[in-house]
């Protein structure tokens, strides 16, 4: 039997007598006589409104099942689902039609998209299906929470896989359902994407005030919903820094500060002991400083989960450059606004470099004068194909995906495995790192830019 186990990241305090969905003594058989097969027998549990909520158990163990049976996709064979006061089992198909499209939302391992339409025509078709008009604040709202503005118009075969189940997260989230159903939304979509897709589900619970459910393996490795707090380590020799930074970071639902230390060598003994999923380092400090502790933090394997984010007084901080080159994700100014703060922490923890790559050629090209020697015998150089070493030079040149898959004529999922696979090879932990990498390389060069 699955177990159910409520996420720690919830929105704000809901009474327990109030759930948004939960199950009653419910019982599902498939088949009859001797090959009937028992998925669910006397399940009891509830879903808390604005929280997200893991469904755990081995393969078999009718996870899936019961999210099915909660969002109306399938029938109990006897017991009870309410989606908050409605009970299922006493609506005719039409109402239970209507009650999919309008208070539950959908977001399966497969992608569900309608190749024939745009992505915003997909985004808005349950609405479009049950005849309502959607809400366009809340629609704006949610495209930018899925960071989808620039490929409404673009259609599924258009799209990356990572792109297209965003489209389906902002599906799910069109209508306001009650109750978003994630079965397995990660399936089709290497580690990273998949953990950026999981983190739009977490703010879809913590920003945007829904409720959902995800049906998860045992043995996935992970501590199912607990997992969507993201856990944060501060290394600052300034006490009252420190100290502010954490006030700023734990009023937020699905963040959680889980140690600090006055300087790199102890903030580099935490990240062993702790594995945060985003360590804050100051990059000036006595001792240890912030550059070194980077450095050994990204060299060791055992920690490549944990994403460094340097915290600098100053944007045009050579120490910076350094950091990235050694494997920080990124820097965050001290004078950051609290929100660009918060923002910061969630980019990284999903995967996302805090330097855009203009901003990167920026500090480059103003330090490139000190970079190291040897341009022509960058680690793994050889190893990249022609084409590799083309998107290299316009990953340098400050081009997303998108730019450069317009440049060279291709999609845009092709354009993002050239990156992926030129990132392995040069064993680059994100796309700054390989911005360092053209420009150490001489495939780009202070002012001009990569054909």
């Amino acid at each position: 039997m699955p177990v159910v186990q409520q996420g720690a990241i919830t929105a704000a305090p809901v009474p327990a007598a109030v759930p948004a969905a939960r199950v009653i003594e419910a019982r599902k058989v498939y088949g009859q006589g001797a090959r009937a097969v028992t998925a669910l027998d006397g399940v009891t549990a509830g879903f808390p409104a604005r929280a997200f909520t893991a469904v755990m158990g081995p393969s078999g163990s009718g996870k899936s099942t019961l999210m099915h049976c909660i969002a109306g996709l399938d029938t109990l064979t006897s017991g009870q689902v309410l989606l908050g006061d409605t009970d299922l089992g006493t609506l005719g198909d039409r109402r239970l039609t209507e009650l999919r499209r309008t208070r539950v939302g959908f977001v399966f391992q497969a992608f569900n998209l309608l190749p024939a339409l745009t992505a915003a025509e997909n985004i808005t078709l349950p609405a479009d299906l049950a005849g309502t008009r959607v809400d366009k604040a809340w629609l704006e709202t949610v495209i930018e929470a899925v960071r989808l503005g620039g490929r409404l118009g673009h259609r599924p075969a258009e799209l990356s896989g990572g792109e297209q189940q965003r489209v389906a997260v902002a599906r799910a989230l069109a209508t306001r359902p009650d109750l978003i159903v994630a079965d397995e939304p990660t399936g089709n979509l290497d580690s990273r994407t998949g953990q950026e897709i999981l983190g739009f589900l977490r703010r879809a619970v913590t920003e945007l005030g829904r409720t959902a459910g995800w049906p998860r393996a045992a043995d996935c490795g992970c501590d199912g919903a607990e997992r969507a707090v993201i856990r944060v380590l501060l290394v600052d020799d300034q006490t009252l820094l420190r100290a502010g930074i954490r006030a700023l970071l734990e009023i937020e639902p699905d963040i959680r500060v889980t140690g600090e230390a006055g300087d790199g060598a102890a903030g580099v003994s935490m990240a062993a002991e702790l594995r945060p999923d985003v360590v804050l380092v100051d990059i000036r400090m006595p001792g240890t400083d912030g550059l070194e502790a980077t450095r050994r933090i990204a060299a060791d394997p055992a920690l490549n989960g944990v994403h460094v984010v340097i915290l600098t007084t100053f944007v045009l901080d050579e120490y910076v450059f350094e950091a990235i080159r050694a494997g920080a994700a990124g820097f965050l100014v001290k004078n950051s606004e609290p929100a660009e703060l918060v923002r910061g922490v969630r980019a990284a923890a999903g995967g996302d470099a805090l330097l855009s790559p203009g901003v990167a050629r920026t500090l480059i090209e103003e330090y490139a004068a000190r970079a190291k020697p040897g341009l022509a015998t960058v680690r793994g150089l050889g190893a990249l194909t022609d084409r590799e070493r083309e998107v290299l030079a316009l990953v340098g040149d400050g081009l997303s995906n998108q730019e450069i898959a317009a440049r060279l004529v291709v999609s845009p999922l092709t354009a993002k495995t050239h990156v992926s696979r030129a990132m392995v090879k040069l064993g680059a932990r994100d796309r700054a790192q390989l911005v360092v990498v053209a420009y150490e390389s001489g495939l780009v060069q202070p002012g001009w830019s990569a054909s």
